[in-house]
């Protein structure tokens, strides 16, 4: 079975170089055992770098995953209740009864904070998630619905629960991460890292680019017109900002897989979110799960930025990932056929080329 597989990825992969479909790196595994891991491309155009299993890609939201371990890991080793109303940490916040699960779980109601900075800030100047407080604090907009009785994607949960981290351990985000994921587990190829920000350049890293819609020349969305965001949002994570390469996921997942994680904090990751009205969301706590009737439980993300679209998908009950980073999204509709095609070639379903 795996020697069929195997040839079916050599025969998309042949497709996928001859029409130039796609830039990144793709990488299917069961458990440590790589049925398929390739390369497409370039991580830097400008210096003709080649990517490979290692380059470094901007995760985007597959921050989330990370974030939300960690917050778990550390409210169980400093006793800190996911109930605690997060007012408890900063005290100019103006909402009440928000607490930690709310931000975990995405039911908070807080409203984007991506929104507010692109009408009401300065965009030569680089925010960080301390702005994104004071914002809230100052501008105090309405919550979209009462904490508990709802389920909306919140960017904004995710940067506070990064301060609260930082205040519960006295570390900073990227030395938590650090401490409890990415040491352990030897990701060595992963940290936060905000590019605008930081002084120091990482080595092959896979610089993400863009169709600049005026020109139709590939090149980085910083200097396009109406992508300002990507400077003046990059000194905020907790949202986004891990930077990582393929085989680093890998050794994420394996450690979901094969339950090398604290076992009480992987059953919140994934058990699924229920609302006041007892409504059951297909949401963890830092992943989103899908269930199929043959393959069982399946938890992914995807991190989307101007110049990446990245998807992290692990089938829990058959130990397998499917990884995909791209630097290059330029046709988001077929990144998405590519991995549809990867999909139904390892479960060994039809699937036709993109």
């Amino acid at each position: 079975m795996e020697k069929s597989i195997i040839s079916e990825f050599a025969m998309l992969d042949s497709h996928i170089r001859k029409q130039n479909l796609f830039n990144g790196h793709i990488l299917v595994a069961k458990e440590d055992n790589i049925w398929y891991s390739s390369s497409f491309g370039y991580a830097s155009i400008r210096d003709k770098l080649p990517i490979n299993e290692d380059s470094i890609f901007e995760l985007a939201s597959i921050t989330k995953t990370f974030t939300a371990y960690a917050t778990l890991l550390l409210c169980k080793e400093y006793n800190v209740s996911l109930d605690t109303d997060i007012s408890t940490y900063f005290e100019s916040f103006p909402y009440e009864g928000v607490c930690i699960e709310h931000l975990l779980r995405h039911t908070s109601g807080l409203p984007d904070y991506m929104e507010l900075f692109i009408k009401d800030w300065d965009p030569t100047r680089i925010a960080k998630n301390k702005d994104v407080l004071k914002m809230l604090s100052t501008s105090k907009p309405t919550l979209n619905f009462a904490s508990g009785t709802n389920w909306e994607y919140s960017n904004t949960g995710y940067v506070l629960l990064a301060m609260i981290l930082e205040k519960i351990s006295g570390l900073t985000f990227n030395e938590v991460l650090q401490k409890t994921i990415f040491q352990p587990l030897g990701m060595q190829h992963s940290a936060v890292y905000n590019r605008r920000v930081c002084d120091a350049k990482i080595s092959n890293y896979a610089y993400g680019y863009i169709k600049n819609p005026t020109s139709d020349i590939i090149e980085l969305p910083d200097n396009i017109p109406g992508y300002e965001l990507v400077y003046f949002l990059d000194g905020i994570y907790g949202d986004g900002a891990i930077s990582s390469s393929a085989i680093d996921l890998l050794k994420w997942n394996n450690a979901v897989l094969k339950n090398e994680l604290p076992e009480d904090v992987l059953e919140m990751m994934f058990t699924q979110s229920k609302l006041e009205d007892d409504r059951i969301i297909p949401y963890g706590i830092g992943w989103f799960l899908d269930t199929d009737s043959d393959l069982g439980t399946i938890a992914h993300h995807s991190g989307g930025w101007p110049g990446y679209m990245n998807n992290n998908v692990v089938y829990l009950e058959q130990d397998i990932s499917i990884i995909i980073l791209c630097n290059q999204p330029n046709d988001i509709e077929q990144v998405q056929k590519i991995q549809d095609a990867i999909e139904l070639i390892t479960f060994q379903r039809n699937y036709s080329f993109p």
